[in-house]
């Protein structure tokens, strides 16, 4: 819903409100009937064949499950915003809203969010109004608040909506469970906090708009923001009990990120007053992030683990905790790896990690790329990079391990193995007794920066005199290809994944296609 007053005032003068409402519901029902002990040959929905015999050895295969689960959902919002505008060459904005959601409760189920913005357009000014270089110029500036009640991302291949997600977080419940000499029982099976509430960005942006010439145009962004009450697993008192995994652990809120850093868009008309055209593109971002405060978990040390990464203040989040791997022992084949003390061991311990101040995040990334035109013939081309971040290379790891030659197949590049005869090899001995250790290494902890040829596309627009005649106004015939190239020096199928690691995810694909437009 929006209610809207707008009013010019002395015809330079330009005031408009507005209000809004907004509401959102959704429901999830969820059935499960299984059966276990049906032979696929032979049963039939509805026919009641199918019964694998009771076998006494197997009891628990041939019990039904019922489950049933509902979920519902919702939202509400309502907020205002306000516009001034002095004859387009000043400006100012605001908003402020309030948000409801149903995965909180409490007092801390709404959240108060708000933005002031202002613009100069020094292109209206009277010193640059007839300048024949500068054709635009723009400052501006803002500064808000953002709430996000999403707890957990989305996940890669899930289906479910994320305004289902964490619906029970704050609730406790409460299910049959295996009791003293496996009796049946009554437990805690989901421990809640009712303290989770809206993670909160605070962002202060600055940015200009520029036109050189009619020819370079741009723009040129830096930002700070600062989010706090991040979304993290807690852990709590082994006496709590909890059942959940990770074990001992809750979703809650705690500490604070900072990211900082700019973003660049240009774009140049090389050839723009003849018949053949060029235009040539680019951005990039530069983005720093750090962990500016551990809130509660401080416990002095400066940073918190949790799992196989480190959150420590004042360097990158989500960093990796891993033990730093040496190579090969010319001795024997294993694995070398470098304890906490700097000496070299064939056995690492948990207490040999140490921080690294690599994540998954990159530092840059941008793309970049040509238009082109002649006498209906186009041609164009668009790249997409990214630079300094850190993956597991988890498929290439399971290429290097011998030990999957049977059933799957392995890198070639285990020919080069240690032997007793080729000690100077990288690659472990086939008979290697660590091969395990180097699961908590940074082995396979490798830099996916890339660079990757996006789009290519050539084609051709008939000239609107051969359609003259006919039905057709417009008429195109392209080719285009999808991520042809990529340059990188990540061994794995590919470095643009949405996961830190992991297997069992397609690859970017290539795409060939060819299409008429009518």
């Amino acid at each position: 819903n929006r209610l809207n007053y707008k009013r010019v005032f002395a015809e330079k003068h330009t005031l408009d409100i507005s209000g809004y409402t907004e509401y959102l519901k959704a429901h999830r029902r969820i059935w499960l009937y299984q059966q276990i002990g049906l032979n696929p040959l032979t049963w039939e929905p509805g026919a009641g064949t199918g019964y694998v015999p009771y076998t006494p050895a197997l009891p628990q295969s041939y019990i039904p499950t019922v489950q049933a689960g509902e979920v519902d959902a919702g939202t509400f919002s309502y907020f205002g915003t306000l516009d001034y505008d002095y004859d387009s060459r000043f400006g100012f904005a605001a908003t402020i809203r309030r948000d409801a959601t149903y995965k909180f409760v409490q007092d801390y189920k709404w959240g108060t969010f708000w933005s002031v913005a202002g613009r100069w357009n020094i292109s209206k000014e009277n010193f640059l109004k007839d300048n024949s270089v500068i054709k635009d110029l723009k400052l501006r500036g803002s500064y808000g608040t953002t709430g996000n009640q999403n707890i957990t991302a989305r996940g890669v291949d899930d289906s479910q909506s994320t305004i289902f997600y964490n619906a029970r977080d704050v609730r406790s419940l409460n299910s049959l469970q295996a009791g003293y000499n496996n009796a049946t029982s009554f437990g805690v099976s989901i421990y809640g906090n009712e303290d989770l509430r809206w993670e909160t960005t605070s962002q202060l942006n600055v940015g200009i708009d520029f036109n050189i010439k009619s020819r370079l145009s741009g723009s040129f962004d830096w930002y700070s923001k600062e989010t706090t009450d991040l979304y993290m697993s807690i852990p709590v008192s082994y006496a709590n009990g909890i059942p959940s995994s990770p074990v001992n652990r809750i979703q809650g809120n705690n500490g604070a990120l900072r990211n900082q850093g700019y973003e660049l868009s240009l774009k140049y008309d090389v050839l723009k007053d003849s018949k053949l055209k060029l235009s040539v593109f680019a951005n990039g971002a530069f983005n720093d992030n750090e962990m500016s405060s551990l809130g509660l978990l401080e416990d002095g040390t400066g940073q918190i683990r949790i799992g196989d990464v480190l959150l420590k203040k004042g360097q990158t989040a989500q960093q990796y905790f891993v033990v730093p791997y040496l190579g090969v022992n010319p001795a024997n084949g294993n694995l070398l790896f470098m304890d906490i003390n700097g000496n070299p061991t064939e056995n690492p311990t948990d207490g040999d990690r140490r921080a690294t101040n690599r994540n998954y995040l990159p530092r840059y990334q941008g793309g970049f790329g040509f238009n082109s035109s002649y006498e209906g013939f186009f041609f164009d081309a668009s790249f997409v990079y990214s630079k300094e971040f850190s993956k597991f290379d988890t498929d290439y790891a399971s290429l290097m391990d011998i030990r999957n030659v049977n059933p799957f197949p392995v890198a070639s590049e285990l020919i080069n193995a240690w032997t007793p005869t080729n000690t100077s090899s990288n690659i472990p001995s086939w008979g290697a007794t660590n091969y395990d250790s180097g699961d908590i290494s940074d082995r396979f902890l490798r830099d996916a920066s890339f660079v990757r040829l996006r789009n290519i596309t050539f084609g051709y627009d008939v000239p609107a005199k051969f359609l003259k005649d006919t039905f057709i106004k417009g008429c195109r015939f392209r080719l285009q290809g999808e991520n042809i190239f990529t340059w990188t020096k990540w061994k794995g199928f590919d470095p643009e994944t949405f996961t830190q690691g992991g297997t069992g995810y397609f690859p970017t694909p290539k795409v060939y296609t060819f299409g008429v437009d009518i």
